[in-house]
């Protein structure tokens, strides 16, 4: 797969077409197979870029609308709350700048929502939306995200909760949705930003090489642990199984060192630069042994 991601990252339709000639995913002449394909291949390859998956999921073809819709409709978004599902789906891709792109991605977010939670949603805290009403709901949402957290948008007045009301109003089929409910969006978009958790680590990881002091790469440590936390528990959800399955494959080491590896470098460094401790010093620099051994294997 390492050839066709690559491809892929230059040109979408390469990696697709890369895929297809070499067997490695079922030709166009089974169209339901070949979708599914496409699909288990962006959201389950590491190495492609999130910016190359959601200009092919944007481009304006059935196989990019078909597939687009597949990503959507295999996440399982039963009972959790709108902004956490919204943030589900987009860290599957990067989303595009063109409006009709974004346009087709949060309407087919809205049906998915609706179908998933058809009376109620975030413990009961709005009922009755309609598919429209999501979709308008989540427009104004990463509106409300740029004026928040947009470097070039924080120059204006950022917006408020007043402001987010007043744009959705009477959404809901002419009716305004809970105050309870849009202070909740408010209130989350405002204290944890969307954004791809590659960007996140990269900025925590710029953050931790210039910090000088132990307090601030404390912080950040902890910062990057609870980000950890909420990764994992946002793909438990999104599996919607508790299947645990037994490996004793060594390649599945790969995967999980670069997902875990900034946390582990954290931690001995954190302990390495805190410790007396003889003992704890050496198991930290035997850490860094072994990731360094890792590294150089894989």
């Amino acid at each position: 797969m390492g050839n066709a991601a690559q491809k892929f990252n230059f040109k979408p339709k390469n990696g697709i077409k890369y895929l297809t000639v070499n067997k490695l995913i079922p030709d166009e002449t089974d169209w339901p197979s070949h979708i599914k394909a496409i699909v288990h291949f962006l959201k389950q390859t590491t190495a492609l870029d999130k910016t190359c998956i959601g200009q092919f999921l944007g481009v304006d073809s059935k196989i990019s609308k078909d597939c687009l819709y597949e990503f959507i409709d295999q996440y399982d978004l039963r009972g959790m709350d709108f902004v956490h599902s919204l943030k589900l789906v987009l860290q599957g891709f990067r989303l595009p700048g063109e409006g009709q792109i974004v346009d087709r991605i949060m309407e087919k977010f809205g049906e998915k929502f609706c179908e998933d939670n058809p009376d109620s949603c975030d413990g009961g805290a709005q009922e009755g939306m309609s598919s429209e009403c999501v979709f308008l709901l989540s427009y104004a949402t990463m509106m409300m995200q740029t004026s928040l957290h947009n470097p070039n948008a924080m120059k204006a007045v950022p917006m408020t909760v007043v402001a987010f009301g007043k744009m959705i109003k009477g959404i809901n089929s002419g009716e305004n949705l809970n105050e309870v409910f849009i202070q909740k969006i408010y209130d989350e978009v405002e204290q944890n930003p969307f954004t791809l958790n590659e960007d996140e680590d990269a900025r925590i990881r710029q953050e931790t090489a210039a910090a000088t002091s132990f307090q601030r790469k404390r912080e950040l440590f902890a910062k990057e642990g609870t980000g950890l936390v909420a990764r994992g528990l946002t793909q438990i959800a999104s599996k919607g199984n508790n299947t645990f399955i037994s490996v004793d494959d060594c390649k599945a080491i790969r995967p999980l060192f670069e997902n875990i590896w900034t946390a582990n470098l954290a931690t001995f460094s954190v302990v390495l630069e805190q410790t007396t401790d003889k003992n704890i010093a050496a198991m930290c620099i035997e850490g860094f042994a072994h990731s360094i051994k890792i590294c150089g294997y894989y």
